[in-house]
């Protein structure tokens, strides 16, 4: 198997995982107020991992052109669940 048809194949169970989680936020938010705080709990979460992973990343000199595509992955999981969970600034 060539490298092009593995990252291809890392790509497509990554959008998979995506998708299925974002389907599971999207129907907790929906189900009421608790699902809602779960879902705004959740990104809250997702934010603080994100600042924590950047900040051991940039510590050690690695992967820096990936750095806001992390940030950019959780906040497009946010908009595909709810237009109103809260931001990581706000």
């Amino acid at each position: 198997m060539d490298i092009e048809t593995e990252i291809g194949k890392l790509a497509a169970e990554a959008m998979a995982t995506q998708i299925v989680l974002a389907g599971l936020m999207n129907a907790i938010n929906k189900s009421g107020d608790e699902g809602r705080a779960i879902v705004a709990s959740a990104f809250r979460h997702a934010d603080l991992m994100t600042e924590l992973s950047l900040a051991t990343i940039g510590k050690y000199g690695g992967l820096s052109q990936y750095e806001k595509h992390i940030a950019k992955v959780v906040e497009k999981l946010r908009e595909a669940v709810v237009s109103d969970a809260p931001r990581p600034d706000g």
